[in-house]
């Protein structure tokens, strides 16, 4: 699974009022000495890519160096989360019970337990205590998922 998460940009560090956005995370970017390949993620939708938001950057590889350019913003990494990739579809055997914790479309933190029924380049969750609900997961969806006994 790969770890992401948001950065935010110190908006303080436009104390000129005269720079944007982009020019601000340059700057720190050079003062720490990171690139942007060292924190960017490239996946194959437009919400998988790393792009600016509104004095922010999201989704960002959760890693050393993206904690450092949050301490020269004085700010803080938040909306950690993780993205699935289909080799770790191989580690979730049909059978297996697994708890998945996930953000809803509506932006709120959801958990929930079930048992994997088919894997098949889509992992299929019935959930606990019911016959036919459940979550399916592709490749690249925003999901954290760990096996219980």
């Amino acid at each position: 699974m790969i770890k992401i998460c948001r950065l935010s940009i110190g908006y303080a560090h436009n104390a000129d009022n005269e720079r944007g956005m982009k020019d601000v995370f340059d700057t720190a970017m050079q003062e720490a000495g990171i690139t942007m390949d060292q924190i960017s993620l490239d996946g194959p939708t437009y919400s998988t890519k790393t792009h600016f938001g509104n004095w922010c950057v999201v989704p960002v590889l959760d890693n050393d160096k993206t904690e450092r350019l949050a301490a020269i913003f004085n700010t803080k990494i938040d909306n950690r989360r993780s993205i699935i990739e289909e080799k770790d579809f191989s580690s979730f055997p049909v059978g297996k019970k697994v708890r998945i914790n996930y953000t809803s479309d509506f932006g709120f933190d959801c958990t929930g337990e079930g048992k994997i029924i088919r894997n098949n380049g889509e992992l299929t969750i019935l959930k606990k205590g019911s016959r036919s609900k459940g979550w399916s997961f592709r490749p690249w969806d925003e999901v954290t998922i760990e096996v219980i006994n």
